[in-house]
């Protein structure tokens, strides 16, 4: 009978998750500090902007909504979620790409490939706290310092009162709570979690490929394979469909709707994101595994 105390054991996990955040605590607590005076800046660049138009009513027009709401919509949507979506995607990249630093010199390799706890628990515990615990604190952060910022903001200029009530989850439920605004459907909403999941596992996984300059390694693959794969979708179209002189790039499909809202291009799309990433999750394990040899 398989030995699963051998691969993961609950006790030492958690005494290997310690281990790392009395090891690696510091750089963790100056990253988010760093997070946090770049995200300070930006909002405030933006409620600059935003104090800087207010009075001249160049705000999206809702029906029924008093200027009060334009005003707190129109940020939301050209500012607070761009900003949102834009740095939870860098965050996720370097969080990710910079996971399994004990590898990248001989020295802490040796040490930590000799550490008493499984491959399967290192992995976890990288994966805990570089994908899943920085996305949580990131809406947390994000929203503190968004409220912080206009607190700030507003001893000096008065500004829209809706602004600081937006709430922690918003960018997340965007359909509920702003239904009129933003023209997105479902399969656009799964689509931009899907991308952002990719984004976070493939650069995880080159973490655990790469020894040296490791982000930067996994950034330029993933340069590689995206042209590669463009190439290749290229080569198809020009199999199967006519092309003009002024469109040799362009990728021609055949669309049909397979639901109101979801078309075969659809279906690729979030195949193709979907299972590289699923494919991704145990290439970093194995390639953490194979450091032991």
């Amino acid at each position: 009978m398989m030995n699963l105390k051998k691969y993961f054991s609950v006790q030492r996990f958690y005494q290997y998750l310690k281990y790392d955040l009395v090891l690696n605590g510091k750089t963790y607590l100056f990253t988010l500090i760093g997070l946090c005076i770049v995200l300070f800046v930006v909002d405030l660049f933006n409620l600059f902007n935003l104090f800087d138009f207010y009075d001249k009513s160049k705000y999206q027009v809702v029906p029924f909504a008093s200027k009060e709401y334009n005003v707190n919509i129109s940020f939301f949507k050209k500012d607070y979620l761009p900003v949102f979506m834009v740095c939870l995607l860098i965050g996720l990249l370097i969080s990710g790409g910079t996971a399994f630093s004990a590898l990248r010199n001989s020295k802490n390799s040796a040490t930590y490939l000799l550490l008493p706890v499984s491959n399967l628990e290192k992995y976890l515990v990288q994966f805990l706290l570089r994908i899943v615990a920085f996305t949580l604190l990131y809406f947390v952060l994000f929203w503190l310092i968004f409220k912080s910022a206009y607190l700030f903001f507003e001893f000096f200029e008065p500004l829209s009162n809706t602004i600081k009530n937006y709430d922690i989850l918003d960018p997340l439920f965007i359909y509920q709570k702003y239904p009129y605004i933003f023209e997105v459907d479902y399969f656009e909403y799964f689509m931009f979690i899907t991308i952002f999941l990719f984004v976070a596992i493939f650069s995880f996984a080159g973490a655990s490929f790469y020894k040296k300059y490791a982000l930067f390694k996994t950034i330029f693959t993933f340069a590689i394979l995206a042209f590669t794969v463009f190439l290749l979708l290229v080569g198809f179209s020009h199999l199967f469909y006519t092309h003009g002189e002024n469109d040799f790039f362009q990728i021609k499909c055949m669309t049909y709707d397979l639901s109101k809202d979801f078309s075969n291009k659809d279906f690729y799309l979030l195949t193709l994101f979907s299972g590289f990433s699923l494919l991704l999750l145990p290439l970093a394990y194995f390639n953490l595994k194979e450091r032991e040899v």
